[in-house]
């Protein structure tokens, strides 16, 4: 079976080698993100040559996918075996390297403060500035709960309404504070100078609140036609639920990052906006991705629950694009077998029943949605084995791509930026091909790569698309269907 939903898998030191990655390519994985909130850039440039070589080895193109930290808050250091904190206690938050009078409010601990018994805890940057008296702080995905009781300057005091242990630089979510920060911080400029030196594919941008935001990071990117990155729009704030329709206009695809989005919004709110989303950029024609715990029990364990399959199942019927896999990957016990398990069960849903959509867009006025809507047609009225498409810059891909088609989508380009970018458009399996004057060269051409790759037989039937003139970039008007 050709899988047809893609898979992220993030790097870290669980999946680092040129063997490992070697692996997980077999394994099914399709982009490799790179998570910019951890590493150096020495680190991470090691990360992207293992990730080509793996690629190259494999004869499969890698997608690379760089993941902006943004306005991320974060504690500080802690103790190697973390802090516990339960209900009742008091905590302080601290900027961190700050004191307080004579007493050290800057090292994690438990301290005395007017009397009371209350632990420190250091924080990346000053909460007292964001958060206000009776506001809810969460740490840990929402595992911990604070309640603001008081503000010090950059230090808040805090009352625990719900406890855990607590290690180094976990997360921090003001869901009730209203934020003033920017999205596209220093850090994140800097890592986007280093990341388009290195020629990624995609950068992900988060905590985007509106379609601002990516024409912000998009002005940044190089005027350069032979290389253009791609912007995902990470979905995770509420800001971003209600500005959706203009961020989706603005980004070239959509992350839906459950896990952030889980603590800004109730949870049960969740699955039925993963849905809409989707619906949005099927109708779209831009790739979005489901993210954050699909099979978040491999990471220490060699089997997932029954309720993480049927999640990854949920989201290949829904149409995603791309189901993503975090620490599983980049730090999990289990990455090669996280990733093929992710693709066992693409598989067997696609091939199930359920795995079925028809377009729910009623009208084409443009010629290329016109041409890749009679795809789906023609298909469904005659027996055709794969569709081959020119793509130059990815765009007619995706235009095909988004009527979910049931037989494999062979894009051809002549650009290997391009041709990495589809690794993450669902049912698209890219080549490289030189430009062909003559219609008839680029059948012959054809035919020879779906013959090698798909082993299409004589006398069977191919829907080649592509512009015409053949090869003329951004054009998408001819259809023909060609026996082999």
């Amino acid at each position: 079976m050709i899988k047809r939903t893609k898979i992220i898998c993030t790097i870290g030191p669980a999946t680092e080698t040129t063997r490992k990655l070697k692996k997980l390519v077999k394994a099914g994985m399709n982009c490799a993100r790179l998570n910019f909130s951890h590493g150096t850039y020495e680190h991470h440039a090691m990360l992207i040559r293992n990730i080509r070589k793996a690629g190259d080895k494999v004869k499969r193109p890698i997608a690379i996918i760089q993941d902006l930290q943004g306005p991320r808050i974060r504690l500080g250091e802690l103790p190697d075996d973390g802090i516990p904190i339960k209900r009742g206690d008091k905590v302080i938050l601290v900027p961190v390297g700050k004191a307080r009078d004579s007493r050290d409010h800057s090292r994690p601990g438990r301290v005395q403060d007017d009397g009371k018994k209350m632990t420190v805890l250091p924080t990346q940057v000053p909460l007292g500035k964001m958060v206000k008296k009776g506001e809810v702080i969460l740490i840990k995905d929402g595992l911990v709960r604070l309640r603001a009781e008081s503000i010090k300057g950059g230090s808040v005091i805090a009352s625990v309404e719900q406890g855990d242990v607590l290690t180094s630089n976990r997360g921090i979510n003001l869901p009730e504070s209203e934020s003033k920060d920017v999205v596209i911080t220093k850090k994140d400029k800097e890592d986007l100078r280093f990341g388009l030196k290195q020629r990624v594919d995609w950068v992900a941008l988060s905590f985007v609140r509106s379609g601002k935001d990516v024409k912000q990071l998009r002005d940044l990117f190089p005027k350069s036609k032979s290389y253009q990155p791609k912007i995902i729009a990470k979905i995770e704030r509420k800001e971003a639920v209600e500005n959706f329709d203009a961020i989706l206009e603005s980004a070239d695809a959509i992350m839906i990052a459950r896990g952030d989005l889980g603590i800004e919004l109730p949870a049960e709110e969740i699955p039925l906006l993963q849905k809409q989303f989707i619906e949005k950029c099927l109708a779209s024609s831009k790739p979005v991705i489901v993210a954050t715990q699909m099979l978040e029990s491999m990471t220490t364990n060699s089997r997932p629950s029954r309720a993480e399959v049927s999640d990854v199942a949920n989201a290949v019927i829904d149409h995603t694009d791309a189901v993503m896999l975090s620490s599983e990957t980049s730090t999990g016990k289990y990455p090669v077998e996280t990733c093929r398990m992710m693709a066992s069960i693409i598989e067997e849903t696609e091939a199930s029943p359920y795995d079925d959509v028809k377009s729910q867009k009623e009208r084409y006025i443009q010629v290329p949605k016109i041409i890749a809507h009679t795809v789906e047609e023609v298909i469904e009225s005659d027996h055709i084995r794969a569709i081959v498409v020119m793509s130059s810059s990815g765009r007619s891909a995706r235009l095909i791509s988004s009527e979910r088609p049931e037989v494999p989508i062979i894009a051809l380009t002549q650009n290997d930026v391009s041709r990495r970018q589809m690794s993450l458009i669902w049912g698209v399996e890219p080549f490289f091909m030189k430009r062909y004057a003559k219609l008839d060269d680029l059948i012959k051409a054809t035919v020879k790569l779906v013959r090698k790759e798909l082993k299409v037989k004589k006398g069977e039937k191919i829907l080649i698309a592509s512009g015409h003139p053949t090869g003329v970039h951004g054009s998408l008007n001819l259809l023909k269907i060609h026996t082999v």
